[in-house]
C-alpha cells in the first residue's frame, strides 16, 4: 500500500509526491520512485497489481477510500457504505475526511476521560466520610 507515511492526525501529507505528480506518474513508476530509499514500506513492483488504475494518483485514491472506510469503522462500528460520494471526491478531500475523523476522535476521548475524572471525583466526596454500612451504594445515594 502507498500509505506508509500516513500519520494519525499528523496533518503530514499523506505521501511524499504532490497530487499533480501523482498525475503524472504510472502507478508502477510511482511504486519504483517510492520503493527508493524505503525498505520499510515497499509497495509491489509487479504491474500486475494496478490493473485498473491509469495514474499513481488514482492509485492513492483508491487507498485512501479504503483508509477512511476503515478509519470510518474505527470510529462509528460499520463501513460508511453511501456516506461519502468517493467517485466526486479529489484525494484531498479523501485525506481531509480521513484527518476530520481522527480529530473528532481525539476530542470524543478527551471528553470521554474528562466525564470519567468528573464521576470519579464525585464517588469520592460522597464515600469521603461515609458509615459502614451494609448496602455498598447507599453512599453514592444523589451522585449518580
Amino acid at each position: 500500500m502507498g500509505l506508509g507515511d500516513r500519520k494519525e492526525g499528523g496533518g503530514a501529507p499523506m505521501t511524499k509526491f504532490t497530487h499533480d505528480e501523482l498525475k503524472a506518474l504510472t502507478p508502477l513508476a510511482y511504486a519504483l520512485a517510492w520503493n527508493a530509499g524505503k525498505p520499510e514500506c515497499m509497495l509491489s513492483e509487479d504491474p500486475a497489481d494496478y490493473e485498473g488504475y491509469a495514474t499513481a494518483y488514482d492509485y492513492e485514491k483508491s487507498m485512501a477510500s479504503q483508509v477512511l472506510s476503515d478509519v470510518y469503522k474505527e470510529v462509528h462500528n460499520f463501513r460508511p457504505r453511501g456516506v461519502y460520494p468517493i467517485e466526486q471526491m479529489t484525494l484531498a478531500d479523501i485525506e481531509g475526511e480521513i484527518e476530520q475523523l481522527y480529530a473528532n476522535e481525539r476530542a470524543h476521548q478527551a471528553e470521554k476521560a474528562l466525564r470519567k475524572a468528573e464521576d470519579a471525583a464525585k464517588i469520592a466526596a460522597a464515600m469521603e466520610g461515609a458509615p459502614l454500612t451494609f448496602n455498598p451504594f447507599a453512599a453514592l445515594k444523589g451522585v449518580l
